[in-house]
């Protein structure tokens, strides 16, 4: 999704991302520090990663000027998942988001993507 985005093509690579990391066993965790060296050796942008979630004013920032925000979640019953912050609309607090389980977009307030009941912001990776 943010290689495409930075290619300007919609080619997806996850498979081929996954045989080169995890050969045939596909079914492995994937971290922000993957995402940043295949971002990079795809497309030769160097990211910043900050393990904490930006503020509204940071996220604002990066998408005007680096591109979307590639953000790692821990669900509260365990485990992580990574969604990509694409947008935001300041009338109504929204962060735009897309989820790459269902492939849509989606929006919620800022507050509620930082933290709630199912999940908590931990990790972000951004390009600017």
């Amino acid at each position: 999704m943010i290689i495409s985005y930075f290619k300007g093509d919609t080619t997806d690579r996850t498979i081929e991302i996954a045989k080169d990391k995890y050969g045939t066993n596909f079914n492995q965790p994937g971290y922000t520090t993957d995402a940043e060296y295949y971002v990079k050796k795809y497309t030769s942008k160097a990211g910043s990663i900050q393990y904490n979630s930006l503020s509204y004013t940071a996220v604002q920032y990066q998408i005007n000027h680096g591109g979307p925000i590639y953000t790692r979640i821990q669900w509260t019953s365990g485990g992580g998942h990574a969604m990509v912050i694409k947008g935001y609309d300041t009338s109504t607090n929204y962060v735009i988001y897309n989820d790459p389980w269902d492939g849509y977009g989606h929006g919620a307030t800022y507050s509620y993507y930082v933290s709630n009941s199912s999940w908590y912001w931990t990790d972000s990776l951004f390009w600017e």
